[in-house]
């Protein structure tokens, strides 16, 4: 063989050597994973139960992967756990109604007529509060949940929008008070000074006497998890947490509310002054002693809310879902001549334009809205925090990027959110046939099973009519037409 011949013959061998070491290499990865499947299904088919880890998948299955992690963080730490943004548990939902749809019978209202979307909180208040829309941001409170710039945030996302923020626990603020269009206190049980000083400057005042997810318990923050600037404000000594207490110092309760309302009234020179409740089966009677106090509102925080951090037990098994405290306190207000003297405000689990129609049709005066402003505020940003840490890391006192949420960019998005909800339950009333929120009423809904009907007092929808009745249209008393007749639902 020559020597050119050699070489090529060489270089022909290289090269299919190296196209088969190729070829080797990408059936390599196959070849293993294959490997690794066949051994990992001859384990999981084979082994006994007692070796085999589908067993943990069964007991998964039979408790729950949210069980399954609570109970190892109770056995990692060993102490009572809080677990943020409320209970995952489903209840009874405002998914069992449905609206009435306005044709001829009742006529829906053209798309040119405006629909009036205002809401006036504490008629009877020297200083009413009037709102451009009937959707409020909640609670939610500095250093002991949210960052300062989380705050701010909120308070000049719902200017915007025309509506009203809550300071929360943590009290009066100078600068969420400059931020904010229209801002309501909290008079809260926080253990520190607090003075009245500042009435004058809120919109509305609100005694803080519990909420949905923590009941009226008493809890603290540690002086580690608070921001410096709320240390300084809450007149912390250096490792002194701060401590919400079950009482208002100085205050005995509840004979002493009345005497609460009549001073915070006086200070404000007449600014609403209303109670904050968790919503639990002694509803009424909580109603009927803030109604002696001389209330001008009330708001229900139910068993759907949320908060920054409680204990399971406290959201799972406590208080009313909102569904049945918002048709029991509306009745209340109603049985007891209250309507349009003290105003009805709701909260818990209500995430979209369908729940608040739905509340307002029900008898809510207003809403707060929590978690999904506090979602709201971080949407345009949560590419900062995932994969690695939740959206809400951007807003929470000590979050892992609360110092990079962009407070104009968090505002816009919350006042887009408001917008993009009021606009949508516009048109709702309009297939009504409401031309204001304030002509929502039970009337516009129907139950679609017993146990909601029951529950919310709001007629069970009609199966056919018998025939031989009148079937002619006329007005809906008591969610039956006169002269028609259907069969009776055993389960109403």
């Amino acid at each position: 063989m020559s020597q050119g011949n050699s070489s090529v013959w060489r270089k022909g061998l290289v090269i299919t050597a190296a196209a088969g070491g190729v070829m080797l290499l990408s059936k390599l990865p196959r070849v293993l994973t294959g490997f690794a499947l066949k051994r990992a299904s001859k384990r999981l088919l084979q082994d006994p139960y007692r070796e085999n880890l589908w067993a943990m998948v069964s007991s998964l299955d039979r408790m729950g992967p949210q069980v399954a992690l609570e109970n190892s963080l109770r056995a990692q730490t060993g102490k009572a756990i809080k677990r943020p943004l409320g209970s995952p548990r489903k209840t009874i939902t405002f998914d069992g109604l449905i609206f009435n749809i306005a044709q001829l019978a009742n006529r829906p209202i053209h798309h040119r007529q405006m629909v009036d979307t205002s809401v006036v909180i504490g008629p009877q208040a020297a200083r009413p509060l009037h709102l451009d829309i009937p959707l409020i941001v909640s609670g939610m409170a500095y250093g002991l949940g949210l960052s300062k710039r989380a705050k701010l945030a909120l308070a000049k996302g719902a200017s915007l929008a025309g509506t009203a923020t809550n300071s929360g626990e943590s009290g009066f603020a100078l600068w969420e008070r400059e931020a904010a269009r229209h801002y309501i206190v909290q008079y809260g049980r926080g253990a520190w000074p607090q003075g009245l000083s500042w009435c004058k400057q809120a919109d509305m005042i609100e005694i803080q006497l519990g909420q949905g997810a923590s009941a009226g318990t008493e809890h603290f923050t540690l002086y580690k998890d608070l921001p410096p600037n709320a240390r300084q404000s809450f007149g912390l000594a250096k490792g002194e947490p701060a401590l919400i207490t079950t009482e208002f110092e100085g205050i005995q309760l509840p004979e002493g509310l009345q005497g609460l309302v009549r001073q915070l009234r006086e200070a404000s020179d007449g600014a609403p002054i209303g109670v904050k409740i968790g919503a639990g089966n002694d509803l009424e009677a909580d109603m009927a002693i803030a109604a002696e106090a001389g209330v001008d509102y009330i708001a229900l925080d139910c068993a759907q809310a949320a908060t920054v951090g409680s204990e399971p037990i406290l959201q799972d098994a406590f208080g009313l879902p909102t569904l049945i405290a918002l048709c029991r306190g509306a009745a209340f207000i109603e049985r007891e001549g209250l309507k349009g003297k003290v105003s009805l405000i709701i909260s818990g689990g209500l995430f979209h334009p369908e729940h608040f129609l739905k509340a307002l049709a029900l008898g809510a005066d207003a809403i707060y809205l929590g978690t999904v402003c506090l979602l709201a505020i971080v949407h345009p940003q949560i590419q900062t925090a995932i994969p690695w840490e939740p959206p809400t890391s951007l807003a929470y006192a000590i979050g892992e990027y609360q110092h990079k949420l962009n407070i104009d960019k968090g505002a816009q998005a919350l006042a887009r959110f408001f917008q993009s909800s009021v606009a949508e339950m516009i048109v709702g009333a309009r297939a009504l046939g409401r031309a204001s929120f304030k002509e929502l009423s039970k009337s516009d809904l129907a139950a679609l099973d017993g146990r909601t009907a029951r529950l919310t007092g709001v007629p069970l929808v009609r199966g056919p009519m018998v025939a031989g009745r009148s079937s002619t249209p006329s007005s809906v008393q008591g969610g039956r037409r006169p002269g028609s007749h259907w069969p009776s639902d055993p389960r109403y």
